[in-house]
């Protein structure tokens, strides 16, 4: 009978994931069989049938590789293991407590709290296309997150599907976040419904004043008891020596329970080797069934077959696997805001729409204004702005862009990404249906060094401070040059729409596997946007920072918006330093008199506050503060 399900899940091309707090149990291969009939012909089934082709393509050629290594080259690979698992163990450490904290059906109980007529009847949050989560009731019936609404109710005639308030579940979050942040005020928020907290310190200063209530678990169900207290939904919990045992620990005993793995390395590997590799956070379905063809179906045997992944994967794919076949999790988890995070994302599902009005107007703006706040939250700023899309097709595509320097504005990232979406619904092509659209922001600087950087040249002439000076008075020497070329005393943004288009100002397209991807098993194929010619000859377009009508279309748009941006995170970066009482410069208090010297400069080809022939001095730094280049 066994063999029989596993034989028809395997020719299903959806299968249903029930890797799942409450699925326990569930007749899997019939409810695979139905989400396969009520699928098959729709452009969803038709996606995951050429992804499903991808990958078993993809398998058999690693497969096929790895059959023809040689036993040396195997034992080889097996050495390399050994030393990656030696340098993991030594830098280990097991002395500290991280606890995972996942709040159960988030949206879902939030609903019930609010309506508690839903609470005795299987129930969904979202929408036709999509649901984000469902209760523990509906899924009985094999309904859960990432499943379009519309297969749900084959599942689950009577399930009722309630539309998702994203305001609420803030509401609620900070509510619960608060509560946290009693237990670790540094405490790593990975959405709404989930944090990873170290509580080591916590205990020792419990321990110190004999507040401790118990051993380390009775402290987390005190947590977890308050976090009820206060939000009146309950949690479940994870405790660990790491943040990759707790997480995993956290759905051992869902809903509104616990699991404590001992700090030992000993107790930590028991827990982890039978583990299925799906349990690894970071290991999706497309990495497992990469994994399974490969002979590896247990944390275990990623030990096991070690000497073979050590040719199948990249470097770090293959320290990954190292590490979390010990039940090691590197910089999984807490401290996302070290310095090695690489970026920062927001993301929304919503029901297929080519309306490039709505999604720049309302969707947008929503994106960027939750990704600035967790951009600052985690104190960097970044340079490189990413749009991603995934369309009615349900192909993942991305568009990136390169800011002339790091920044947190908001009005600098929306105007980028705004930039990259309109590029999508150039004239004389179908514009695309899109179902989700994602914003995100990679190449980070930590904001202290920026705000570092700038300090140290306060009041010298050292060459930090010389470089951001010289920044500005190259800034308005081209505003000046540009004006001289065109006759014009126009204001400084109009006149920049003659400047070069920058090199990473391409827009940049990809094609990607969303489970895969960050373990590198699926190649990428980038293409340059094609941009119609006669396109950039259309009427003028208005710059969606200064408002300033530019001529030749989205190609001139685009140029003058290079420029546009620069100013605007010299002109963020201006005003933060000087809020934070470490200004290298603070600005004219008078903005429009320090414009009119700026244009009063530009008419006669001089840089505003500087000589005839400034072009190579430093800018002037006035007496009161004030830099001679005026308002930018």
């Amino acid at each position: 009978m066994a063999n029989s399900s596993s034989d028809t899940s395997r020719k299903n091309v959806i299968e249903l994931n029930d890797n799942k707090a409450g699925m326990t149990g569930i007749d899997k291969a019939r409810i695979s069989q139905i989400i396969e009939e009520a699928s098959r012909g729709s452009k969803f089934y038709q996606r995951q049938q050429a992804k499903r082709q991808a990958d078993a393509k993809r398998a058999e050629e690693t497969r096929r590789k790895i059959d023809a290594l040689s036993r040396e080259a195997l034992q080889a690979g097996e050495r390399a293991g050994d030393a990656e698992i030696r340098r993991a163990v030594s830098a280990a450490d097991f002395s500290r407590t991280h606890v995972h904290i996942d709040m159960d059906a988030f949206y879902a109980a939030v609903e019930m709290l609010d309506n508690p007529r839903l609470r005795h009847v299987p129930m969904a949050v979202g929408g036709n296309d999509m649901l984000s989560t469902s209760n523990y009731a509906a899924r009985r019936f094999g309904v859960r997150a990432a499943m379009p609404g519309f297969i749900a109710k084959k599942l689950c005639p009577q399930l009722v599907i309630v539309p998702c308030r994203f305001r609420r579940y803030k509401e609620v979050s900070r509510q619960v976040q608060a509560v946290l942040a009693d237990y670790d005020p540094q405490f790593s928020a990975a959405s709404l419904d989930e944090a990873y907290l170290d509580i080591t310190d916590h205990l020792a200063n419990r321990q110190a004043i004999n507040l401790l209530p118990g051993p380390k678990a009775t402290s987390v169900a005190e947590l977890r008891y308050r976090v009820f207290i206060s939000s009146s939904l309950t949690a479940s919990a994870g405790i660990g020596p790491n943040p990759m045992v707790a997480k995993i620990g956290s759905d051992f005993n869902k809903p509104n329970g616990q699991y404590r793995v001992a700090g030992s390395s000993d107790r930590v590997l028991e827990f982890i080797r039978q583990l299925p590799v799906r349990k690894v956070p970071g290991i999706g379905r497309v990495t497992e069934a990469w994994l399974n063809s490969l002979g590896v179906s247990t944390c275990r045997d990623l030990y096991e077959q070690r000497g073979a992944l050590y040719h199948a994967c990249r470097p770090l794919t293959y320290q990954f696997y190292m590490r979390a076949c010990l039940g090691l999790s590197g910089g999984f988890g807490y401290g996302r805001n070290g310095p090695d995070r690489k970026s920062v994302s927001v993301e929304r599902t919503f029901q297929a729409t080519d309306s490039l009005t709505w999604l720049l107007d309302e969707k947008l703006p929503e994106l960027c204004e939750s990704l600035v706040r967790h951009l600052t939250k985690s104190g960097f700023l970044g340079r490189t702005v990413t749009i991603k899309l995934k369309l009615d097709t349900f192909e993942v595509l991305t568009r990136s862009h390169g800011l002339p320097s790091a920044t947190d504005s908001v009005q600098a990232i929306q105007s980028a990404a705004a930039a990259l979406l309109r590029q999508e619904f150039l004239p004389g092509r179908p514009a695309p249906r899109i179902r989700l659209l994602g914003v995100r922001v990679s190449s980070l600087t930590p904001r202290k060094a920026v705000i570092a950087d700038c300090s140290s040249g306060v009041g010298s002439a050292g060459p930090k401070q010389a470089r951001l000076d010289e920044l500005l008075v190259r800034s308005t020497k081209t505003i000046a040059e540009t004006s001289t070329k065109t006759n014009t005393t126009a204001a400084v943004c109009s006149s920049s729409s003659n400047e070069t288009v920058s090199k990473s100002s391409t827009p940049v397209t990809s094609s990607t596997s969303e489970n895969a991807s960050k373990f590198n098993l699926v190649e990428s194929t980038s293409v340059e946007t094609k941009t119609s010619a006669s396109s950039a000859s259309e009427s003028a377009l208005s710059c969606p920072i200064c408002s300033a009508s530019q001529p030749g279309g989205l190609a001139g748009l685009n140029r003058h918006l290079d420029f546009c941006l620069s100013r605007s995170a010299i002109q963020t970066a201006v005003n933060d330093y000087s809020n934070d009482g470490s200004a290298c410069f603070t600005p004219g208090s008078n903005s429009a008199s320090s414009r009119k010297r700026i244009e009063a400069a530009s008419s006669s080809g001089r840089p505003a506050g500087g000589s005839a022939s400034g072009g190579g001095k430093r800018a002037r730094i006035a007496a009161d503060g004030r830099t001679g280049v005026g308002t930018i």
